[in-house]
C-alpha cells in the first residue's frame, strides 16, 4: 500500500515536470504521460492496465463527463458566432476527411461493419486541444490562424462526441437505415440537449444556496455526474446533456435566461477547478493508455503510422486551399501537422467496449495506438516546423527588382 501511494504521488509531481518540460521545449506532456505509462508496464512490467480493474472504465466516463463539463463552459455562444466563419471550412472538411480515411481503414483493413468503422472514424476525426492550444500559445502564431486552430479543436472535440454518440444509437439498428436512424438519432439528441439546458437552468437557480456551504467547488461536477447517469437511464445521451448543461451555465444572456431573474455566474474559481480536474484526470488516464498500448503488434504500430501520415497529407491539401492567400507558408506548415489525436478519442475509444459491442476491444486497442502515433508525430515534427519559421521570420525582405527601363 505505501508503494502504491508513493508511485501515485511520483506520478503527479511528473506530470506537473513534463508539462513545465512542455513549456520549455514544445513536447507534449500528454506524450510523457504516455511514455511514463509505457516504461512502468510493457518496459519494466511493474504496472498493469488490468490493476485499474473496473476503476478504468469508471475513470473514462468520469473523464468524458468532466472533459464535456469544461468544454462547454469554454464555448461562448457570441465568440463562436464571429469566429464560425473562418473556422467552419477548416473544421468541418479536417474532421469529415479524417473520419473518411479512419472509417476507411476500420472497414477495408481491420474488416469492421460499416457503423463500427464510421464510430472508429468519429472517435478519431478531432484533434486534441489538450496538445493544439497549449503549443499554439507557445509559437506566437498569427491571431487568425491560431484562432482557427483553438477554436477547431474545441468544435472538433464536440464534433466526435456527436458523431460517436450518434452513430451508436444507428448501431442498434444494425444497419444504416436512414430515414429510422435519422429520427432515433434527432429524438436521442433533442432531448438530451434539452434535459441538459433545463438541468443547467435548475444549477443556476441552486448554485446561490449551494455556495453558502463551506465546501462547494465539486458540487457541479456531481450535478452533471447525476445528470449524465440519470440521461443514461433513459436511454438518451449523456454526454451531450453534459455538454448542453456546461453551454447553459456560461451562456445564459445568450440563451436568453435573463428573464428568470438575476442568475448567478460561475467563478474564476468554478472554472479553474474544472480545469483541474481535466489535468488531473488526464495524467492518470495517459497513464493508464500507456500502460494499455499494444507495442508488441508491429502491424498496428506501421498502420497507425500510414493512416497518421494520410491524415496529416489530407489535411496540408486542406490548409493549402483554404488558407493559402491569408496565411505564409510557415504558418500553414504548423496548421497541417496540428492534428494529434488526444483525451477525448481516448476516452471515447473505450464506449463500443463498454456498451457491449463485439468488436470494441479492437476499436479501443487501435484507437489507443493511433493516439500515441499522432502525438509522437507532431513532437517529431514541431521543431522541423519551427526552425522553418524561425528562418522565414529573420529572412531579410528582399525589395521587387525593377526591369530595366526600355529608354
Amino acid at each position: 500500500m505505501a508503494k502504491t501511494f508513493l508511485l501515485l504521488g511520483l506520478i503527479v509531481f511528473l506530470a506537473y515536470l513534463f508539462r513545465a518540460v512542455f513549456d520549455r521545449t514544445r513536447v507534449p506532456d500528454v506524450l510523457l504521460l504516455m511514455g511514463l505509462g509505457i516504461v512502468l508496464g510493457p518496459v519494466l512490467g511493474w504496472a498493469d492496465a488490468d490493476d485499474f480493474g473496473k476503476a478504468g472504465p469508471v475513470l473514462a466516463t468520469l473523464a468524458l463527463i468532466v472533459i464535456l463539463l469544461e468544454s462547454g463552459t469554454s464555448l461562448h455562444l457570441t465568440m463562436l458566432g464571429r469566429s464560425l466563419h473562418s473556422t467552419l471550412g477548416l473544421t468541418l472538411l479536417s474532421f469529415f476527411g479524417t473520419m473518411a480515411v479512419v472509417t476507411g481503414v476500420g472497414y477495408w483493413v481491420l474488416n469492421l461493419p460499416m457503423v463500427l468503422a464510421l464510430i472508429l472514424g468519429g472517435t478519431l476525426g478531432g484533434t486534441s486541444s489538450a496538445v493544439v492550444i497549449p503549443i499554439v500559445q507557445g509559437l506566437k502564431m498569427g491571431n487568425r490562424s491560431a484562432t482557427m486552430l483553438v477554436m477547431e479543436s474545441a468544435l472538433t472535440d464536440v464534433l466526435c462526441i456527436v458523431a460517436v454518440y450518434a452513430l451508436l444509437d444507428a448501431q442498434r439498428y444494425g444497419q444504416l437505415e436512414l430515414l429510422p436512424m435519422s429520427w432515433s438519432v434527432a429524438q436521442s439528441l433533442g432531448v438530451a440537449v434539452v434535459i441538459g439546458l433545463l438541468g443547467g437552468v435548475c444549477w443556476l437557480l441552486i448554485l446561490r444556496t449551494v455556495r453558502r456551504l463551506p465546501v462547494n467547488l465539486f458540487a457541479s461536477i456531481a450535478f452533471a455526474m447525476i445528470l449524465y447517469g440519470g440521461v443514461e437511464a433513459l436511454q438518451f445521451s449523456g454526454a451531450i446533456a453534459v455538454l448542453a448543461f456546461g453551454i447553459a451555465l456560461t451562456n445564459r444572456t445568450q440563451l436568453g435566461l435573463g428573464r428568470l431573474g438575476k442568475l448567478p455566474a460561475l467563478s474564476a474559481t468554478d472554472l479553474g477547478f474544472f480545469r483541474e480536474w481535466v489535468f488531473l484526470l488526464k495524467v492518470f488516464f495517459f497513464i493508464y493508455l500507456g500502460l494499455a498500448l499494444q507495442l508488441a503488434n508491429l502491424g498496428w504500430m506501421l498502420l497507425a503510422l500510414g493512416l497518421v501520415l494520410a491524415v496529416y497529407g489530407l489535411r496540408w491539401l486542406i490548409v493549402r486551399h483554404l488558407v493559402a492567400r491569408a496565411e505564409p507558408r510557415q504558418e500553414q506548415a504548423t496548421m497541417a501537422i496540428m492534428a494529434p489525436k488526444g483525451l477525448a478519442a481516448a476516452v471515447l475509444a473505450g464506449v463500443p467496449l463498454q456498451q457491449g459491442v463485439a468488436e470494441g476491444q479492437v476499436m479501443q486497442d487501435f484507437t489507443f495506438v493511433v493516439v500515441f502515433v499522432s502525438i509522437l508525430l507532431t513532437a517529431l515534427l514541431l521543431p522541423l516546423v519551427s526552425a522553418q519559421r524561425a528562418r522565414g521570420e529573420a529572412a531579410p525582405s528582399q525589395p521587387p527588382v525593377t526591369p530595366p527601363s526600355a529608354d
